[in-house]
């Protein structure tokens, strides 16, 4: 009996992206502790070898060599798409770790995104958990960073706000207001240095895009801490009671405003 469309579909799918390779996949099973297992295995009333024969045979090549070469291409391009995304973890780790890296990774996390720039969303997570990062224990922060600048690159956008908005602004309307962030806007709190990357301190950064290109700062931790309020939708009044909490005296935070707007990353003020 041929088999039905769908079937054939969905096995062609789990046989080119299962990272164990063709040939291990048709005669293995999942680890049990594989996560995700269900998406490296055929439709459940099919075995792994059920369909292979519905490829056509087509000498001196074997039906496994000519799906291994769709799932080589396959995998290649999901390394090139993690190299470009991902340039300085490959420089630390080098090229054959990055692929390995790579490897384990998918089998842990196997694609589940149309979007692939999405694709490492868990990698600086798993870096850090399932890696033995002795020598480079910065690897994690430097991932968490490559992938907020892939987000903000590929982040929606809100038209720009004017920096004379401020003086349009009566004194006794600013405490109820709040502040809508661009999209771009990522904030990230590292548990290591990126410019001194074996320095075991905390450092504040924020990624954005302002006309097209993405550019990432370090932040001092009250101005972190106040576009994180901005982000919450806390009002002006709201986050300068929390700043003088643990500050002698209030930064200056007209200053910042101006600044974040001339940046791009502040497009509402509400």
């Amino acid at each position: 009996m041929k088999p039905n469309l769908s079937d054939l579909q969905k096995w062609m799918k789990w046989i080119i992206t299962d990272p164990r390779g063709v040939s291990r996949a048709l005669i293995e099973v999942p680890e049990p502790d594989l996560k995700h297992r269900e998406r490296f295995l055929p439709p459940s009333h099919l075995t792994p070898r059920a369909l292979l024969h519905s490829i056509q045979d087509a000498p001196p090549i074997s039906r496994e060599q000519r799906l291994d070469i769709y799932a080589e291409a396959y995998f290649a391009r999901i390394v090139e798409v993690l190299e470009n995304d991902y340039p300085r973890t490959k420089e630390v780790l080098g090229e054959s770790e990055f692929t390995r890296l790579v490897s384990n990774y998918l089998k842990a996390h196997p694609s589940k995104y149309y979007n692939i720039s999405d694709l490492g969303s868990d990698l600086h997570t798993f870096i850090r958990e399932s890696c033995d990062t002795t020598g480079y224990e910065y690897l994690p922060a430097i991932a968490k960073l490559e992938h907020a600048l892939v987000e903000s690159f590929f982040a929606d956008d809100l038209p720009a706000l004017e920096p004379s908005r401020l003086q349009e602004i009566k004194p006794d309307e600013w405490p109820s207001k709040t502040f809508t962030l661009d999209p771009s806007v990522r904030l990230l709190e590292l548990d290591h240095e990126i410019e001194t990357p074996f320095a075991r301190e905390d450092q504040y950064l924020v990624v954005y895009r302002h006309f097209g290109s993405v550019y990432f700062e370090t932040l001092t931790r009250p101005e972190f801490r106040v576009l994180s309020w901005m982000q919450d939708g806390l009002t002006l009044e709201e986050w300068c009671e929390k700043l003088s909490e643990w500050v002698e005296e209030l930064p200056p935070i007209m200053q910042w405003l101006q600044k974040w707007i001339t940046q791009g990353m502040i497009r509402k003020i509400n």
